[in-house]
């Protein structure tokens, strides 16, 4: 039996071995702790709260023209950019360069809208079919439409216009569902998930299976015929992606947990930048929110989040124009890995004489493509054999 390393337990990672481990011996190496023993603030997956929603436009490239200088613009005032101008890298610099082009070329956008939707789509077709084969990997309810709440007629017909040209599903309403002061909402194709308990359930399940996890680890060259690079972003995954001119850096979001506020559906509500939505999942007692973007290159977790503390008070602010009287219970941030395009990356290369395999820098969009792209590498790896 050929023996495959996984590089990043994550959602993707997971679902990749879940896709190989009965034709390989399947080893799994993650640079955070044991999420079963220990917060894990070394990816996506487990550093957020424990909630994710798919959806078909659940991430897009952030590229339009809009968002040509609010990658520039600083998150205290307002925009994405977190890093102080006169502390950005080499890197850095060329992560929005790289961005820069791409927003300001209308045609190149709305190409790689449709290659992301796509993606979307595909994973939320493959996470119907796990649901059906592992009672683990279902959703938190049987739920597939999800309202989108906007304060103006301007933002519901916009948002409205753009959602539906993408899926055909989707409908407009006049009034709002959970009795927020709105002016209407829409709904389109979703569902809502708790990922960190899905994740340590799938751990358990693949550590039954025989797969092997090797926590607190980074990457090192070891005996192995394959390997899968699934990581999120760190200096050390930087320095190996760029020697096959993959880049990508951190975007953070943010998370706070409240008591439910009434709010009986997994629901978006449009808001402004830096915010751009705020993504509600209740559960029980709970309600769990996210939102926000800003860029944060590859700095590790713990000086990422410090820089992103505007991000985090502006989604504050933001939520609290929704639910005045509202107390925060927990707060807490991810790093998603992102292309400067927004289009994630998936090719087979050579690390020295090993195979190896990239699917990284999925932006937002890493839980709901995780199924499909566990496919895709699965595709990849057959070609090897």
């Amino acid at each position: 039996m050929k023996r495959l390393q996984v590089v990043g337990a994550g959602i993707t990672g997971l679902l990749t071995a879940l896709k190989l481990h009965k034709d390989y011996e399947i080893t799994m190496i993650d640079l955070g702790n044991d999420p079963r023993m220990s917060q894990n603030l070394s990816g996506a997956t487990y550093s957020g709260l424990d909630a994710r929603h798919i959806s078909f436009t659940e991430t897009t490239p952030w590229t339009s023209q809009v968002r040509l200088d609010l990658i520039m613009k600083p998150s205290a005032e307002g925009g994405w950019l977190c890093i102080p101008k006169n502390k950005l890298t080499n890197f850095d610099k060329e992560w929005i360069s790289q961005f820069k082009r791409a927003a300001d070329n209308n045609k190149l956008h709305k190409e790689n809208t449709l290659k992301v939707v796509e993606l979307n789509k595909k994973g939320i077709e493959e996470w119907e079919k796990l649901a059906k084969e592992y009672d683990f990997l279902k959703p938190i309810t049987d739920e597939i439409v999800m309202p989108i709440i906007c304060r103006s007629k301007e933002d519901l017909l916009s948002e409205f216009d753009f959602e539906s040209s993408l899926d055909s599903r989707c409908k407009l309403y006049e009034n709002d569902k959970n009795n927020l002061d709105t002016t209407g909402y829409f709904t389109l194709y979703g569902k809502s998930y708790l990922i960190k308990t899905l994740s340590i359930n799938l751990i358990n399940y693949l550590e039954s299976q025989g797969v092997n996890f090797r926590w607190n680890e980074s990457y090192s060259k070891g005996k192995t015929d394959i390997i899968v690079w699934c990581s999120g972003v760190s200096p050390q995954a930087s320095g190996i992606l760029k020697r096959f001119n993959i880049l990508f850096g951190g975007v953070v979001g943010c998370w706070v947990l409240v008591d439910n506020q009434g709010i009986t559906e997994a629901c978006k509500i449009y808001g402004p930048e830096p915010i751009n939505y705020l993504n509600l999942t209740p559960y029980e007692d709970k309600l769990f929110i996210s939102g926000g973007y800003g860029f944060v290159g590859t700095r590790i977790y713990s000086e990422a989040i410090l820089l992103a503390q505007p991000i985090m008070e502006a989604m504050i602010r933001e939520l609290k124009n929704w639910f005045p009287k509202v107390e925060i219970k927990e707060k807490a941030f991810c790093i998603r890995p992102a292309t400067p395009t927004g289009v994630p990356i998936l090719k087979r290369e050579n690390l020295d004489t090993t195979p190896i395999i990239f699917a990284v820098g999925h932006c937002a969009g890493g839980f709901t493509q995780a199924p499909y792209t566990a496919n895709e590498v699965a595709k990849e790896v057959s070609y090897l054999d």
